[in-house]
């Protein structure tokens, strides 16, 4: 298929061009009020000769029926018309902004996923935005999105298991699974696409399990688009898991937080069904609910000796046996670098 977009960039008075009066003029004649001429001056702010020019454009080059109507004093479009559309696709100065800005974000969020299908478009929007009105500049100028460490090794496995599931086809995958570090083949259909903390992951029904599961896409070796047609997955249910995590709880972290963490963790949403209490010290106590303790630990670590575990006691055992293996690590690595240093001491002395 084909997107015929019509761009119109005829400046008028005070700067708005053309084709944002008339798409202004066209959103005022469908509101359930019909506008009359000082309310198309006003929201318009043009001149009364101006405000002609556009409505007699819109009828004898656009084919708009726009009527007066005596009855409500305003201007509509004739009811015994066939239906009116604006020809083309209209964008005002600030969608123009938003799209190039959502654009921006997406190249960052994965700089080669879909830029051949965006190319184009970015491209006219661009012409459009660096026309010699002076009213715009380059997006990426003033918006930076530093993107963090992302795993997705091969964009052309996430294009192909994007295309299929907008498709609605079936996927031949060969996934290597971390737990067990072994590759096997799978025939899935494709659900939703999930991007989580700078991460692709594939909702899908496994025919091989016979169950929902969700892959990681950078863990997919290999994919192969088939014609079968995908099932659908059964309605989500409520998701109650910590994180990418789903699930029902089966636990409750409770976690202490210092007069130094506590203002970031005020102001921040672990779960949707989290308990947050102030200290009078200034410190905080979050509790939250999870059914699977790993990504909780990573974010719980992050926080250093910021945070102390409270209950349950699996999950403050699990953190500190991480903590203690990490010492142990340091520890070793200064005991070696203290051998290193006396063995060149005693080097240069002998």
């Amino acid at each position: 298929s084909v997107l015929s977009v019509t761009l119109v960039l005829t400046l008028g008075p005070h700067g708005m061009s053309q084709f944002e009066r008339v798409y202004k003029i066209d959103r005022l004649l469908r509101s359930r009020i019909a506008p009359n001429k000082q309310k198309l001056l006003t929201v318009l702010e043009v001149s009364e000769p101006t405000l002609k020019r556009d409505l007699e454009y819109m009828r004898s080059r656009l084919g708009a029926p726009i009527a007066w109507n005596r009855q409500t004093g305003g201007y509509s479009y004739a009811a015994d018309q066939p239906e009116f559309t604006v020809p083309g696709l209209w964008f005002s100065s600030d969608e123009i902004h938003a799209l190039l800005l959502i654009i921006h974000i997406v190249d960052q969020i994965q700089p080669s996923f879909l830029a051949d299908q965006m190319k184009p478009f970015r491209d006219r929007l661009r012409a459009i935005a660096n026309a010699p009105t002076g009213q715009f500049e380059p997006i990426s100028r003033r918006v930076r999105m530093v993107a963090g460490a992302t795993r997705i090794s091969n964009p052309a496995c996430l294009d192909s298991v994007t295309r299929a599931t907008l498709a609605r086809k079936r996927l031949s995958i060969v996934y290597q699974s971390r737990s067990r570090s072994a590759e096997t083949e799978r025939e899935v259909s494709p659900g939703r696409l999930i991007y989580y903390r700078t991460d692709w992951y594939l909702d899908a029904w496994c025919h091989s399990a016979g169950a929902i599961r969700r892959f990681a896409v950078d863990a997919i070796r290999a994919v192969r688009i088939l014609e079968t047609p995908a099932q659908e997955l059964p309605p989500e249910s409520e998701r109650t898991g910590y994180g990418i995590f789903a699930g029902a709880p089966v636990n409750q972290a409770v976690l202490r937080f210092n007069a130094t963490a506590a203002p970031w963790v005020v102001s921040s949403v672990w779960h949707p069904n989290q308990e947050l209490e102030s200290l009078a010290d200034g410190g905080a106590l979050l509790r939250v609910p999870y059914s699977h303790e790993k990504e909780l630990l990573m974010d719980i670590l992050r926080h250093g000796s910021d945070v102390e575990v409270l209950a349950p006691e699996s999950l403050r055992r699990s953190i500190a046996e991480t903590l203690a293996a990490a010492a142990r690590l340091y520890q070793v690595s200064r005991r070696t670098a203290a051998r290193a240093t006396a063995t060149r001491q005693s080097a240069a002395t002998g």
